[in-house]
């Protein structure tokens, strides 16, 4: 067996009645491996899929950490490894939870942050959910949108399909309202070797 790691940081909230609640931002930092029918590089890097979660996640744990105001809930930036393999790295974090997940009152799982290009049509200045439905998280992405000019929208058909291929499923099963942040579904080489 391969061991594998989880990437963990937080930011402890400033309010003292609040910080020991929490807020998970996740994103997974694995893909599909090595494709043995493509020719050339071979390798599915997963720029996409989920580099660019993982960006994302590190780009607000950046931003966090120069602001001179922190946020008044500890925030718990945190990278898993095996989603692409059946969500390993977040269902063991719902079994073992660093931060106890009472007490934990959201996760914003990213992925497919990067691009564009859906297969459907192109997705400039927009986000969408998993779950859209499931919870008032997006009620709040909603509003955010608002503010920034980016539209959040619900896809009729892979906003519930997706929900249970990605991270937030584990946590959702734990009982935390969990959604997945994302710009686009399905891209052109969507699981392949181009992305």
């Amino acid at each position: 067996p391969t061991p594998l790691k989880k990437v963990v940081a937080r930011i402890t909230g400033s309010d003292p009645a609040l910080r020991e609640s929490y807020l998970l931002l996740t994103a997974h930092y694995d893909h599909t491996g090595i494709n043995p029918r493509a020719e050339g590089d071979r390798i599915n890097n997963g720029a996409n899929d989920d580099a660019s979660g993982v960006a994302t996640g590190l780009s607000i744990a950046a931003a966090f950490s120069r602001s001179p105001q922190r946020p008044k809930r500890t925030v718990v930036f945190l990278m898993y490894f095996g989603e692409e393999k059946g969500l390993v790295g977040s269902r063991f974090y719902a079994k073992h939870p660093i931060f106890p997940l009472a007490q934990t009152i959201a996760n914003l799982n990213f992925e497919h942050m990067g691009r564009t290009d859906d297969n459907e049509g192109d997705r400039s200045g927009k986000l969408t959910t998993t779950g859209y439905t499931y919870t008032t998280l997006t009620d709040t992405l909603i509003e955010a949108g608002k503010q920034t000019g980016t539209e959040a929208w619900m896809h009729e058909r892979n906003s519930d399909s997706f929900f249970g291929s990605s991270d937030n499923q584990a946590l959702a099963d734990a009982g935390v309202p969990a959604i997945t942040i994302c710009v686009s579904y399905i891209f052109p080489d969507y699981h392949r070797v181009g992305d």
